[in-house]
């Protein structure tokens, strides 16, 4: 038992208030004075007593234990073990202990908080089992304890720690008087098979052999098929015979493309525990000379820019709009992409996706060229194309709305009835009628004419105000059944769209069968001559397509073809929207210089156009070149770490023709296609990235340069995901950044360097991320290490059953009573007390006489003395005023004597 105080540099006061008090009582000090001081005294001395937190320890009677049970996918078999171990360590427990449960893993919860009664079944807390953190267990197991008990922590684990640091945190947890013993859980792994890594060379020429090295790690001997992907191409696939331990293996490969690679180690075996440890990453780049993918139509509208760079050093690769790749990690083979007339419809979603990472993410450079598939015709308006291009698809201008005259002709012969997924071609040609009247304006005008041997209007002509709904009931009444004939019906769409007012008028012709192939030329002639166009579809391999062909090219219309029919509503919206606007200009122009850019270094005039898809320039775009009416023809930018160009005129010859065979023309092309690729990847930058729990560290690793003043990281994946990651200065060239937004796999990674003069440079190449350490089998033979360390230095130990749990060799904690109150409430006693004592005189006489019964025989003669001392001062103080008083009387008289003196002599 021992007094503490919490807060002793109060204690201070007392000599500096009892000093004050008995200075301004100095003088005059009788009895009742002096005992007021020391009542004081006494008050002020409880009151900072009571200030200075002054407490009482005494020993205390209670424990507190925490079991910390580790469910991390480490003690695989085990995982029942910590339950029965509490269960049956808590029924040794006596009234006084208390137990709690945490249960941790990446992270520490509380599973059962402390008590007297502990009841124990399944863990049903969430817990990251993808990791081991023992350190936090034992803050959190720390935290729930009453700070008045004994303290103890049982860990139950295999002491397999893959994130924080326990043993670090022992030290702080000894000194508060904290005991941890431990039970140790054997982990049950006994067919176990992981890729412990792979390597390559992080840079490498083209067309030179290199190394793979592959660990493999095995509990057992046993037999497996080991496969490598290099990207997402099977590069090796082997049977191996693994021995127990570690296994490696030395592969060779050889690259004639150049890039970026991801490989990808993978480990199939027949008895295995964990699959998450079976794959490993690796990242290597292959220089090569500058690399380009031209994505072309069905039309082969790629054929001519391919020629064109023929005679540049620049690779090639022509590829159909129907295989284009679906990840970034493919696209980054390339330094430069190429979309020649390509509609956004034809290419899949997963492409434009990896596109927008390949230009933002990894720094690739990305040019589209224009046709009646590009652009506004090919529905890039509210896509990723317009999202990364310089220019936007919205032609309108501000005021101007134009509105569409339309006709649609249907075949409605019996070829329609036919059936393809339960739904005929009749009921597939109305969804599409229909559909292009839902994406019509106010104000534009429609009409319905279905035709098999005459024309039937089904929609007579009319504005669409709020009739949407009607016209399309009418169209749904249309049936099939009949021979074709084309041309009557064209004839009266002919007629009566040149009888409206519209600004813009447009047929739309869909048929599935044949029908006479002659007599077109006046009506066609007819039709141009008063400003109406013509779009033809083909349905199915019995279509005239020949003739739906030659029709759409003379009627200044689009020609579609297509053997699913279900395609029909997308062609007939895409028609209708093009249709509405006055996206295609044909017209001949020589392109004037816009705003300056290298691409136009040297050159002085340009060659002759014949058209362009008309779009609108976005703010930060660099207009290159433009039309005679200021349109756009050449337009660039910088979007995220790459370039990206708008070439609004074709490359096939329909309007390029003299463009491609003069030397500026294809100058032009050709520096712009050089403006757009991206950087080679330096060999002096060095990246890595390490997982701790859900944070993910990215290392970057550079010769020391001046002059930078910020540095972030864009990161790629192999699913197309990105991340941007703002790195921080550890030490001279060495930049660290985190984020929790990445997993294991194999990354590619663009560094963004800011400089102080507002200059940009971009550092780029790759990197892998482990699977997570839990997953090693390598840590299995460390846990015991460290639990005996912590035992150690915290004075526990480590037990050989549940019954040892609640032995009493905890260490003793002193439990401290606050006196506050009792000290402030005596204080206030004693003061009621001091002021009862100076108002009722009887109270103070009583305790004078009280107390001079106690003192009175050691002060008698003291008490004599002053009383003589007392009478002599009496006598002699009453002798002094009799004086004084026969001193005043003569000096009364005597002054009366002078008055009467004075009087008289007057």
């Amino acid at each position: 038992m021992g007094i503490s105080f919490t807060k002793p540099f109060m204690l201070l006061l007392i000599p500096i208030f009892i000093g004050y008090i008995l200075c301004i009582s100095k003088r005059n000090r009788n009895f009742k004075k002096c005992f007021i001081i020391g009542i004081r005294s006494i008050i002020i001395s409880f009151l900072i007593f009571a200030l200075a937190g002054m407490g009482i320890d005494v020993y205390t009677d209670t424990t507190t234990t925490i079991f910390a049970a580790d469910v991390s996918d480490s003690i695989y078999g085990n995982e029942g073990m910590a339950e029965d171990f509490i269960k049956k360590a808590v029924g040794n427990k006596s009234e006084k202990d208390y137990a709690g449960i945490i249960a941790f893993g990446g992270d520490a919860v509380v599973e059962v908080s402390p008590a007297k009664e502990v009841f124990v079944e399944n863990f049903t807390s969430y817990v990251d089992r993808e990791a081991t953190d023992i350190e936090k267990a034992l803050k959190a197991s720390l935290s729930v304890i009453n700070g008045n008990s004994d303290k103890r922590i049982i860990l139950i684990t295999d002491g397999i720690e893959t994130q924080g640091n326990a043993e670090k945190s022992a030290l702080s947890l000894l000194n508060g008087g904290l005991t941890v013993d431990a039970f140790m859980l054997e982990g049950n792994l006994e067919h176990e098979v992981q890729v412990s890594g792979i390597s390559t060379p992080g840079y490498m020429d083209k067309n030179t052999m290199y190394d793979i090295e592959v660990s493999v790690e095995s509990l057992e001997e046993t037999e497996g098929v080991l496969r490598i992907y290099k990207g997402s191409n099977l590069a090796v696939e082997e049977s191996v015979v693994l021995r127990r331990g570690e296994n490696n293996f030395l592969f060779s490969d050889i690259s004639d493309e150049g890039g970026g690679i991801i490989y990808r180690c993978e480990i199939e075996v027949d008895r295995d525990t964990y699959y998450e440890n079976n794959v490993a990453y690796s990242y290597t780049y292959i220089e090569d000379t500058p690399s380009v993918l031209i994505v072309e139509n069905e039309n082969g509208s790629g054929e001519q820019i391919e020629k064109l760079l023929e005679s540049s050093k620049i690779r090639t690769e022509l590829m159909r709009q129907s295989q284009v790749p679906e990840s970034v990690e493919t696209l980054n083979r390339f330094d430069a992409v190429i979309m020649a007339d390509v509609s956004a419809e034809n290419v899949s979603k997963n492409f434009l996706l990896a596109l927008e990472s390949f230009v933002k993410t990894t720094g690739g450079g990305f040019l589209s060229t224009g046709g009646e598939n590009s652009y506004g015709p090919g529905e890039y308006g509210g896509t990723i194309l317009e999202e990364i291009l310089p220019v936007d698809m919205d032609i309108e201008t501000e005021g101007e709305k134009p509105d569409l005259g339309m006709v649609m002709v249907i075949d409605r012969s019996g070829s329609m009835t036919d059936v393809s997924y339960g739904i005929s071609r009749i009921e597939m040609a109305k969804e599409a009628a229909s559909r292009a009247v839902m994406v019509m304006e106010d104000g534009d005008s429609v009409g319905v004419i279905g035709f098999d041997d005459k024309p039937v209007w089904y929609a007579d002509m009319q504005k669409i105000e709020g009739n949407a709904d009607d016209i399309i009931s009418k169209i749904s009444v249309m049936q099939a059944g009949g021979g074709t004939s084309i041309f009557p019906a064209l004839k009266e769409a002919f007629d009566v769209l040149n009888r409206t007012d519209c600004k813009t008028k447009h047929i739309i012709l869909l048929t599935d069968g044949q029908a006479e192939r002659s007599g077109y030329e006046s009506l066609l002639n007819d039709m141009r001559e008063n400003g109406i166009t013509l779009s033809t579809v083909a349905v199915g391999s019995g279509a005239d397509t020949s003739l739906l062909n030659m029709l759409a090219e003379s009627g200044g219309g689009r020609y579609y073809f297509t053997n699913a029919f279900t395609d029909l509503p997308q062609i007939f919206a895409k028609e209708t929207n093009i249709a509405g606007k006055e996206f295609i200009r044909n017209a001949d122009f020589y392109p004037k210089a816009g705003d300056a850019s290298a691409i136009l270094n040297g050159v002085d005039e340009t060659a002759m156009l014949r058209g362009y898809v008309r779009t609108v320039p976005k703010p930060r775009a660099d207009v290159i070149l433009k039309s005679d009416n200021d349109e756009p023809i050449l337009a660039s930018w910088q979007y995220g770490l790459g370039r990206t160009a708008a070439w609004c005129s074709d490359v096939d010859g329909n309007w390029s023709g003299q463009w491609l065979n003069s030397d500026v023309g294809a100058e032009i092309l050709r520096n712009t296609i050089s403006w757009i690729m991206r950087s080679n990847v330096s060999q002096e930058v060095v990246f890595s990235a390490y997982k701790n729990g859900n944070v993910t560290t990215v290392k970057a690793e550079m010769p020391y340069e001046s002059g930078i003043k910020s540095v972030s990281a864009v990161i790629a994946g192999a699913d197309n995901s990105e991340v941007r990651v703002e790195m921080d200065s550890v030490s001279p060239g060495v930049y660290e950044g985190k984020t929790e937004e990445m997993s294991e796999g194999g990354y590619i990674i663009s560094l963004l360097k800011e400089m102080e003069d507002g200059s940009q440079k971009v550092e780029r190449g790759g990197f892998s991320i482990p699977y997570p350490k839990e997953y090693d089998i390598r840590n299995i033979s460390q846990g015991r290490s460290l639990i005996e360390k912590l035992t150690s230095k915290t004075g526990g130990r480590i037990l050989n059953g549940p019954e040892e749990a609640f032995e009493a060799h905890v260490k003793t904690v002193y439990e401290t009573r606050e006196l506050f109150t009792p000290l402030v409430s005596i204080a206030v006693i004693l003061f009621l007390f001091e002021i009862a004592f100076r108002r009722f005189a009887v109270l103070s006489d009583s305790i004078e006489k009280f107390l001079s019964k106690y003192f009175v025989r050691k002060t008698v003669p003291n008490v004599k003395l002053n009383l003589e001392k007392n009478e002599f001062e009496t006598r002699t103080s009453k002798e002094n005023v009799k004086k004084k008083k026969e001193e005043n009387v003569e000096t009364n008289s005597t002054v009366e004597m002078l008055i009467k003196s004075k009087n008289k002599r007057k």
